[in-house]
């Protein structure tokens, strides 16, 4: 409450007409952001953690290439809208915790056409529409339970996919098949217990799977049988594959116990035919 509001402005305002390139904030409520921001033509990095947008304002940042926002209220989806599509030359783009409505009708939002990277993760009211990030190259996405579609990520090379709690490992294939120069996969399991459907193997492979991935990295790894049929069908239908990585494996609280889990997992997956002949399994 004793925050300054008045004199942040001032100050934001000062730099912005000073031709400021670069810009964080990061205050202790959230605050509306300053208008003035919007409409910058020289700021290229943009980091903004713990503010909000109440109004509409016009967002023109023609220079702007890295944007990033934590914890950003916004009080309608079709503001939220308007700042990606005054960011036409926007490269880097990170939305953390985005909290608005989901009354997405009659609104749209563009393809951003020079995106290269992109890292999301947002709230569970929030759907937000995968086409604006279609066309990156590496994505850090968060997958959701009730994300039934996909567009076709033509570029994407780079995926960091985390699974929430409860797994669906159909949406995992989707997610796959629409990604078809996918070479390389990172999958986060959940740090914490979780419920999945079983595997059921599908009567397909991706075409990045079958012909472009190259490294494929599954963290948190529990040695459940469901993620044991995941990496064998990776394994299994990848003639590209260079490197499978177990890493971080979680089992059980026994040190003993844990090691001959560990070795159990090993043998089979080293028994596991593979299409590559220059696949290398890693388990740490």
């Amino acid at each position: 409450n004793d925050f300054p509001y008045p004199l942040f402005k001032k100050w934001v305002r000062i730099i912005i007409q000073r031709g400021i390139e670069q810009l964080y904030i990061e205050i202790p409520r959230a605050l509306e952001v300053p208008h003035i921001i919007w409409s910058c033509k020289t700021l290229v990095v943009l980091k903004l953690y713990r503010l909000s947008m109440d109004v509409f304002v016009k967002v023109h940042m023609p220079a702007l290439k890295t944007l990033h926002l934590d914890f950003l209220f916004i009080s309608k989806s079709q503001y939220f809208a308007e700042i990606l599509h005054g960011c036409p030359n926007l490269e880097d783009f990170r939305a953390y915790h985005i909290f608005l409505d989901n009354k997405l009708e009659g609104i749209e939002f563009q393809t951003m056409p020079k995106l290269v990277k992109a890292d999301l993760k947002l709230d569970y009211v929030f759907e937000f529409p995968l086409k604006v990030v279609s066309n990156v190259e590496h994505l850090r996405f968060f997958l959701k339970l009730k994300k039934e579609s996909f567009p076709m990520f033509e570029n994407l090379i780079h995926l960091e996919l985390h699974l929430e709690s409860n797994i669906q490992w159909h949406l995992v294939i989707k997610m796959l098949n629409h990604c078809p120069k996918l070479e390389t996969v990172m999958l986060h399991m959940p740090a914490e217990p979780y419920s999945c459907t079983s595997w059921i193997c599908p009567q397909f492979v991706p075409e990045c799977i079958a012909s472009q991935l190259k490294r494929c990295s599954i963290f948190n790894y529990t040695g459940r049988r469901s993620e044991m049929e995941f990496t064998k069908y990776i394994m299994q239908n990848s003639r590209a594959l260079q490197t499978m990585a177990i890493r971080n494996t979680i089992i059980g609280k026994n040190y003993s116990s844990s090691r001959q889990n560990k070795r159990q997992m090993l043998q089979e997956l080293v028994m596991c035919p593979k299409s590559s002949t220059n696949c290398k399994l890693f388990f740490k």
